[in-house]
């Protein structure tokens, strides 16, 4: 058990809602174990976004490998990807491996002193 006084109490439960935990036993929960082996700890709407991204990822791998599949067996059946839509893949890849770096670094720096102004 950890008491706190009133004020404080009111302040854990804005600054859990403000970052999306369910309620304020949660947010120290992950304060804690965040504290403890800086690993970082998501909320439910951040596990949801890494898994969409992770979706969009894989999905975007499937269609590499078909593509290669259909080119080893004989490249003449289909046109060679351009550099055009190549860098179109490489782009949506950096742009959702930028969505989970940045949902990382938000848990990871969601300790960090916080400004109440």
């Amino acid at each position: 058990t950890i008491r706190f006084e009133p004020g404080d109490i009111k302040a854990i439960e804005k600054r859990s809602i403000e970052e999306g935990f369910d309620n304020k036993s949660q947010w120290i929960r992950s304060l804690v174990l965040n504290a403890l082996d800086n690993h970082p700890v998501l909320t439910k709407d951040e596990i949801k976004a890494i898994r969409e991204a992770n979706r969009e990822l894989a999905a975007i791998g499937r269609n590499l490998n078909q593509i290669a599949k259909v080119m080893n067996i004989d490249g003449r059946l289909i046109d060679p990807p351009d550099f055009e839509m190549l860098t179109g893949v490489i782009n949506k890849v950096k742009n959702q491996q930028s969505k989970i770096m940045n949902l990382v670094n938000r848990s990871q720096n969601r300790w960090m002193l916080h400004s109440t102004d």
